[in-house]
């Protein structure tokens, strides 16, 4: 461990954690006027994780158990969100709306005791995706005991099914094979062979307009913190007012995970997704080369 990170105070911690975050460029974190719940959000993050820090630096747990506790605690809470009972829906809203501030104590206490690593970055990233999930399955669960209407549970293995089978995701994981992308770029590397994969302005405007639109859609209530804090918001007043509308946050989910799933599989199947992808690739390919005969995309 590095020791000259040990025992520092607290004033000193904050100061580190608002620094680097200035650095960062973290997104209105210094702009009230344009996003003021972003701004007073992030300054909780830095408070909260700056406490969190004090007492970490005294210990010898590493940062990849801090970002597995972030990935286990939203999952529990997602899991007592499911529990029947409204004190179990008030603590898993709690612990949802204060449970991201794990995320920004992990990265800074790998940057304190400098044991930055590969396998912290992939559990960074398994750590933001499984907490929302778990949400919006807790959520589902939530929504068919309260409305009374148990039909709706069927509904809730759609989104963790729709995420699993999502076309362009499972098409970006054979991307990430190299020695595939460099073997059918090596196919298309021959004089002449560049039309093979060449696109009709139409269909490649089409592909750009669908992606553009995925990308649109993919971002309202993307597990991001204000659409986990405003669904969290809906739980505690649906739990002292008579208050009910997180039926229709949940329906929208649904309906947004099945919109999603239809145009990633429409844009590959039907429009040529990963041969544009591919096109992208080689552009990149030919201009590392300096060859004068890039592809417009």
């Amino acid at each position: 461990m590095n020791k000259e990170y040990k025992n520092k105070t607290l004033p000193q911690l904050r100061r580190e954690q608002y620094k680097h975050r200035y650095e960062d460029d973290v997104p209105y974190i210094k702009d009230w006027a344009r996003n003021p719940y972003t701004f007073l959000k992030a300054r909780f993050y830095i408070e909260v994780s700056s406490v969190i820090l004090y007492f970490l630096q005294k210990t010898n747990i590493t940062p990849n158990y801090i970002t597995a506790g972030y990935a286990v605690t939203g999952f529990f809470a997602g899991v007592l969100l499911a529990v029947p009972g409204k004190y179990f829906a008030l603590a898993a809203a709690i612990i949802f709306f204060v449970n991201p501030t794990l995320d920004w104590v992990d990265g800074a206490y790998s940057r304190m005791i400098g044991k930055c690593s590969f396998t912290g970055h992939i559990l960074d990233v398994y750590a933001g995706y499984l907490p929302w999930l778990a949400l919006q399955v807790g959520l589902g669960f939530y929504v068919a005991q309260k409305a009374g209407f148990e039909k709706m549970l069927w509904l809730i293995p759609v989104i963790p099914f729709l995420y699993a089978t999502n076309l362009v995701t499972f098409m970006k994981t054979e991307f990430s094979d190299r020695a595939l992308i460099d073997k059918e770029l090596a196919k298309i590397d021959q004089k002449g062979s560049i039309g093979k994969i060449s696109q009709s302005n139409e269909r490649l405007s089409l592909v750009k307009i669908l992606s553009r639109t995925h990308r649109i859609y993919q971002n309202i209530f993307d597990g991001r913190a204000r659409g986990v804090d405003l669904i969290c918001l809906v739980i505690i007043l649906e739990a002292f007012t008579g208050f009910f509308i997180s039926w229709a946050i949940f329906v929208f989910l649904v309906i947004k995970q099945m919109t999603l799933f239809l145009s990633s599989f429409i844009s590959v199947v039907f429009f040529g997704r990963a041969e544009v992808e591919l096109r992208n690739q080689l552009k990149g390919y030919n201009a590392s080369r300096g060859d004068g005969e890039n592809i417009p995309v």
